[in-house]
């Protein structure tokens, strides 16, 4: 019998032609330090193999059809199934996307609804359910005799044809901002008040404006009702002017018949002749986003909102939470003809399996329809999460690089009992992870690599039997948090000035308020941490703070002084969670010059060995493992001197040492007058290095707090530990 995958040569990235076998049906873990070849073995070479192996033994015909997986770099692999992979970063969500199209869950209800539901002939008489959708048949209204088919689930999809016209299925339509098109009142029309006339239209429209009897020589606040709206929305009309072009020499004038282009209707002629990315910059600036006046935000056509079942449309149940759409999706069944419950129960028990998953990790709160370009990256991490572990066939190879990244305790907690289950399904896991404190009585086997080679090869009981010192000389991170409390800050200057905030809100669009906070603040020229659950608004409060998001309303104030958003872009460095896409150069050092304001290749360098990257200096900062670009980002924000810093998970993808490195950083920033924030899940680096604390519950300020003192940092470590200590279910 076949119980083990056999690796031999494997030289990808920096693997060093390592020979290994991987026992089958075990959780195997891969620990060492960045940089040291864990995703290069994990998915360069298992997954790799796996997948390009289920692909090769697919058809010709699907194959033609589907991205070719190309072959590791490995003299042989044997005995390696089907992979299936989580990357360290979910995936950055497009606009249609939203939790019911990220989960799959959407397809089974909407599956439910073309099946299952009441549909309304078209003379709008609702039908009973029947099984004669099922088989394709026309439907007869029995009140009108109108014939007609009910509605696939494909004719009910928003990104297919059952989109609302109007907003081709996005929920909102762009509209003319009024408030952009005259920004200074103060100017005179022919100074330009008019903005679009300015950019999107010849100059000569202001001639015109004048000719339909609208002064252009005052200012625009003087203007009366009557001429402000003959610049907004006056009609077409076409005027006879004599034209002078502003930056000619000559006495001559120009005899033209000109339509009068308002205001509004310049920016809508040039938004409907967009072309390119470049053509929309023009425009955007004029535009904003209101929910659409006929879907009203629910992405559907009136007919794809038409169909009931148990009394409601399709957007209705996506507008309810996925812990009341599974009670929901669970009464379906028996308020149907009893011919019908077999089929029924198939399709409501599809996506009850798929929910289960869901809600196992803690996602029950969100909505079908919520946006998912508005959920947190720890959010997005528990659908991929999902989605990595919901298949239930045997000989399914699971490769997961940090899963753990960016998820709270208690979500690190629902993903423990995930891999209790999965392990005692017999399933083949293979963990590469640095926080090892949740995989403790789940691994079977643990291999160490240090430089690209298997420095260690462990049971359980081996690894668990190592001293707290030798996992430290190895740059491991601790098997259990017991020893939390005895961790060392380092001192920072303490400064009695603050950062205050105050009448903070914002809302992502079509979605409810974000952030709601009255006032709250941190200490100045000191390290912060902004902790909370998964979906609590810190990362979004980062951004608002250093000016990122333009629909951020409140103060945000340095002592006495006021900061506009433009000029926290200019104050602030925000190190994000993702930091591909805040890497630019083609070089290591290249990128920490770009971030300083006068380039000075010695004091990069010194920053380059700090942060243990001097050797990759002119390496591609895109072909570093995920660590390393994490400290390239930090390194950046360091030389960028700025006076606020806001980290957001600095420590995701970093092992002890590294960590540790970090810590130190954001202490010296700390120490050299500036003002550290720091967004983390991480209670050991909190503890290393920041001094106070925000506390951030569904978009509010639950409690802040100095952990300079033990009931600080007692308080502190309870809110991490207590959510670590569910007990694990063995059933």
């Amino acid at each position: 019998m076949i119980d083990k995958m056999l690796i031999r040569g494997a030289k990808v990235h920096n693997l060093k032609n390592i020979d290994l076998d991987i026992p089958l049906g075990k959780i195997v873990g891969i620990a060492g330090v960045s940089g040291s070849g864990k995703s290069s073995l994990a998915l360069g070479v298992l997954y790799a193999e796996g997948s390009r192996r289920y692909l090769e033994a697919l058809s010709t015909y699907t194959r033609r059809r589907m991205t070719q997986a190309v072959k590791a770099s490995v003299d042989e692999v044997l005995y390696v199934p089907a992979a299936l992979a989580l990357h360290q970063r979910p995936g950055v969500p497009g606009i249609r996307s939203t939790f019911g199209t990220g989960t799959e869950l959407l397809n089974s209800l909407r599956l439910m609804y073309s099946r299952l539901a009441s549909h309304r002939c078209p003379n709008g008489h609702y039908l009973e359910p029947t099984l004669l959708v099922a088989a394709g048949k026309k439907l007869t209204c029995p009140e009108c005799g109108a014939q007609f088919y009910a509605p696939s689930a494909e004719e009910l999809a928003f990104n297919s044809q059952g989109a609302c016209k109007t907003c081709s299925g996005t929920g909102s339509v762009r509209t003319v901002d009024l408030s952009t098109l005259v920004p200074d009142e103060s100017l005179t029309i022919e100074q330009g008040a008019v903005a679009p006339w300015n950019s999107l239209m010849w100059s000569l429209m202001t001639d015109v404006c004048k000719e339909m009897g609208v002064r252009i020589d005052v200012p625009f606040r003087e203007l009366t009702e009557q001429e402000k709206d003959i610049v907004y929305h006056g009609p077409a009309e076409k005027k006879h002017i004599l034209y002078h072009p502003k930056k000619s020499n000559s006495n001559d004038f120009a005899e033209l018949d000109f339509t009068y282009f308002n205001a509004v209707y310049t920016v809508e002629n040039a938004l409907a002749k967009v072309k390119d990315e470049k053509g929309m910059k023009r425009v955007e600036k004029f535009l904003k986003e209101d929910i659409c006046p006929d879907c009203h935000g629910t992405r559907l056509s009136a007919a794809a909102r038409a169909p009931k079942l148990l009394g409601i449309s399709l957007d209705e149940a996506c507008s309810m939470t996925l812990a009341q759409l599974v009670a929901w999706v669970q009464r379906v069944p028996n308020s149907l003809p009893e011919a019908m419950r077999p089929m029924a129960e198939r399709i409501c028990e599809a996506f009850t399996g798929t929910a289960k998953r869901l809600m196992d990790l803690g996602l029950g709160y969100l909505t079908l329809d919520r946006s998912a370009a508005t959920l947190s990256t720890g959010e997005r991490q528990r659908m991929q999460l999902a989605r990595a572990v919901r298949n239930r066939t045997t000989g399914v190879l699971y490769v997961l690089d940090e899963p753990s990244s960016n998820l709270d305790a208690y979500a690190i907690a629902d993903f423990r009992q995930l891999l209790f289950t999965l392990k005692s399904q017999g399933k083949t896991i293979i963990i590469s992870e640095h926080r090892l404190y949740y995989l403790s009585g789940l691994f079977d086997r643990v291999l160490y690599l240090k430089d690209g080679e298997i420095e260690g090869d462990y049971t359980a009981e081996e690894f668990c039997g190592l001293s707290a010192k030798q996992r430290d000389d190895m740059g491991l991170r601790p098997l259990d948090l017991a020893g939390l409390s005895e961790v060392e800050g380092t001192p920072q200057r303490m400064n009695e000035a603050v950062w205050t905030i105050k009448n903070v809100s914002f809302a992502y669009k079509h979605e409810p308020e974000t952030l709601h906070i009255t006032e709250t603040s941190f200490p100045s020229g000191s390290a912060t941490a902004i902790i909370g659950h998964n979906g609590a608004g810190k990362s979004t409060f980062a951004r608002c703070l250093c000016g990122l998001e333009k629909h951020f309303k409140g103060t945000v104030q340095d002592q006495s002084k006021n900061y506009s958003r433009k000029e926290r872009l200019k104050l602030c460095y925000m190190v994000m969670q993702d930091v591909n896409h805040q890497l630019f150069t083609e070089s290591v050092l290249d990128e920490i010059l770009l971030s300083m304001r006068t380039e000075n290749k010695q004091r990069a360098r010194e920053i380059l060995k700090e942060m243990d990257l001097l050797s990759f200096e002119d390496s591609h900062p895109m072909g570093l493992s995920g660590g390393q670009k994490q400290r390239v980002a930090v390194a950046s924000a360091i030389a960028s001197e700025r006076p606020l810093i806001l980290f957001d998970e600095p420590t995701s993808g970093l092992d002890l040492f590294h960590m540790r490195q970090v810590a130190n950083v954001v202490n010296q920033v700390a120490n050299a007058g500036r003002t550290a924030l720091v967004v983390t899940h991480d209670p050991e680096f909190i503890l290393r290095c920041c001094n106070y604390v925000l506390h951030l519950e569904n978009g509010q300020i639950q409690e802040s707090y100095s952990i300079e003192d033990s009931n600080g940092r007692k308080r502190l470590l309870k809110f991490f530990l207590s959510d670590m200590k569910k007990e694990v279910s063995t059933e």
